[in-house]
């Protein structure tokens, strides 16, 4: 007797249309074929598995043999596994259209031999459009549920130095990867933003209405993503503890300590002047003058006072160090 496929026991076939007994919705079956119902099925978190050999036919026809590439295997379409040997294994397009074993292993499995690289680049961004098809449809089920998502990010570089942003999209149970955008120049918190907000977008989903929290890399871009969204940044850890390192050590606003009991007499601007480009003209091997120049930025519209008091400073590392050891206390794990 002919073995009926395990996928109809979701489906009710009529015609060349099935009906999903799930959420009622008709998925085409032309010419009895089960990848679009099999497909479905993901939406609903019901994975079967793949077969391309005939559902009727009796299971003692079926290979059972392994081969060495489990890759290839009927189980899997020719751009599937054509888009792994890319993607996954790193072969060029070319070597997978020259290589001698991959023809040859795609001939045993009963796949058409590929004529060229071209057709490779076709079959593997047909593929991936399958792919983002497929997880869409999976975001929008959960979306139409009222369910939402958070959005991690992070930077890649590639081996040729190419900068890329990933994105992974979360939910409760699951999580997807809508791939990698490349970078350009700098991304400062703005067009980080506005880059991931190009990518939700592919998929049908609008961050300030679908995004409940996003986890980036990098401990500076972390808290300016969070000041001109409205959406819950979440913090790293490790780049928290960053953070507070670098408030302590680096404090922009930390008012200049200096000893009020000296004896010493204030130093004028002119002599703080004259000192630097001393300094500066010693490490440059004895430079020469340039003739009286300032080496002080003029960006400030004012002027520097030469009767100017500027009180002799006096380091208070011991401030410094107190608050250090208060943060490694936090973080210190008990013994």
């Amino acid at each position: 007797m002919a073995k009926r496929s395990e996928v109809w026991k979701h489906f009710e076939k009529h015609g060349e249309e099935a009906k999903c007994l799930i959420c009622k919705k008709n998925v085409s079956c032309k010419g009895s074929t089960t990848t679009g119902l099999r497909n479905h099925l993901l939406i609903h978190n019901i994975q079967l598995g793949l077969n391309h050999i005939s559902d009727n036919e009796p299971p003692s026809k079926k290979h059972s043999t392994q081969s060495l590439l489990p890759l290839f295997s009927k189980k899997q379409s020719l751009d599937e596994v054509i888009a792994r040997l890319a993607a996954e294994d790193c072969f060029s397009y070319l070597k997978i259209s020259q290589s001698k074993f991959i023809r040859s292993s795609l001939q045993e499995k009963g796949f058409t031999p590929i004529p060229d690289h071209s057709t490779v680049s076709r079959m593997v961004l047909r593929y991936a459009n399958h792919v983002k098809g497929v997880i869409t449809s999976q975001l929008q089920f959960l979306l139409a549920n009222g369910k939402r998502m958070s959005v991690y990010l992070d930077e890649y570089t590639s081996i040729q130095n190419k900068r890329y942003m990933n994105v992974n999209i979360h939910s409760i149970n699951n999580f997807w990867n809508p791939g990698m955008k490349r970078i350009y120049g700098k991304m400062p918190a703005e067009k980080v933003l506005e880059l991931l907000e190009r990518i939700l977008i592919e998929f049908y989903i609008e961050l300030q209405k679908h995004i409940v929290s996003i986890t980036c890399d990098g401990a500076p871009v972390m808290v300016k993503m969070g000041r001109p969204s409205n959406i819950h940044q979440q913090l790293c850890l490790a780049h928290g503890v960053h953070l507070a390192v670098v408030a302590v050590l680096y404090s922009k606003n930390r008012i200049p300590i200096y000893d009020e009991g000296t004896d010493e007499e204030p130093i004028g601007t002119s002599q703080i002047q004259s000192t630097i480009s001393d300094s500066y003209n010693d490490g440059l091997g004895g430079a020469e003058d340039t003739e009286g120049e300032s080496i002080f930025s003029d960006e400030d519209d004012g002027e520097i006072d030469e009767d100017m008091f500027i009180p002799p400073l006096k380091i208070n590392i011991e401030t410094v160090i107190v608050k250090f050891r208060n943060i490694v206390r936090i973080f210190r794990k008990p013994h």
